[in-house]
């Protein structure tokens, strides 16, 4: 994204790009519902495959476009601050012929810079290492959870499911926009800990909730919270970033978040098999427990 816009439209791109996945996110789980409890489950799957049929021939019509890569992966690394590793590797120069090793090295190579430069960016390296605490208290207990509530206390009514999922599309949607009606963006340490106590609370919240409307509202904010956060973590990382590495660096930031999700599942599987009082309001208390600890840190809060 940074290559493609001047660093003051970063905001609005990144909006732009969330917004449609939350856009997605609203229409696609309660037209879902709608349509298992109408027609079954697998007429909903056809229509399912037919969309990806549908999206296939739609890339296929995409021409690429060329784009000029750096001279070499060093030569990217010597231009990122707080990547000193970087520096010590020969460069490898890409070949039409380039062997499988070599390959490899890159490949090595490239996820080692990324490792480097968040680590040694302690700002960065702050933020991530919080997220993925945060995220192993979150995903695996709201994406499991939300299904195990509908199934046990919503009679597994697939529509049910799909308008709480499709709240968080909307309360997300919601949050997208938000960075864009703020006067000046809020400080990123201070922000992560408010919205995330919010999340925490909501999540407690679940654990009690009588209705499918109170659910689907509370779960809108905690989409809310999420894409805000997203847009304003995602612009902060493009901004103090080296373009060079950005890539490398993001993939790390993703990490943070899909490569603790297989472990949040499968912990929240075994807290929702013996209760869900116990996934919701054990979740949400660690978290606010957590949150707490760091708000007294002034290292975390200070990030900007």
């Amino acid at each position: 994204m940074p290559t493609l816009v001047p660093e003051q439209q970063l905001i609005a791109s990144n909006v732009l790009g969330q917004g449609a996945m939350q856009l997605i996110s609203l229409i696609g789980p309660a037209f879902a519902g709608v349509l298992i409890s109408a027609i079954g489950v697998g007429v909903a799957f056809a229509v399912d495959a037919t969309s990806f049929v549908i999206s296939t021939l739609a890339l296929l019509l995409i021409r690429p476009q060329p784009i000029q890569a750096p001279e070499s992966i060093e030569d990217a690394a010597l231009t990122a601050a707080g990547c000193p590793v970087c520096a010590a590797h020969t460069a490898i120069e890409s070949t039409p012929n380039q062997s499988l090793n070599t390959e490899i090295k890159s490949l090595k190579l490239g996820i080692s810079e990324g490792l480097n430069y968040c680590w040694n960016h302690r700002p960065l390296r702050i933020v991530l290492i919080v997220l993925t605490l945060l995220n192993l208290l979150f995903v695996g207990p709201l994406q499991v959870g939300i299904n195990a509530l509908t199934y046990t206390r919503f009679s597994g009514d697939a529509a049910a499911l799909g308008f709480i999922i499709s709240a968080w599309g909307a309360g997300g949607l919601l949050g997208t926009f938000t960075p864009q009606w703020l006067p000046r963006p809020p400080r990123l340490g201070v922000l992560m800990l408010s919205l995330a106590s919010i999340q925490a609370v909501g999540m407690m919240l679940l654990s009690i909730v009588p209705l499918v409307a109170i659910a689907s509202l509370i779960t809108a904010v905690l989409g809310w919270c999420s894409s805000f956060f997203i847009v304003v973590a995602t612009t902060w990382i493009q901004t103090i970033t080296p373009p060079e590495i950005l890539g490398r660096v993001m993939s790390v930031a993703m990490l943070s978040s899909l490569g603790i999700a297989p472990l949040s599942y499968a912990l929240a599987g075994l807290l929702a098999a013996e209760s869900l009082l116990l996934l919701f309001a054990g979740a949400g208390g660690t978290m606010l427990v957590v949150l707490g600890l760091l708000a007294m840190k002034p290292s975390v809060r200070a990030i900007t």
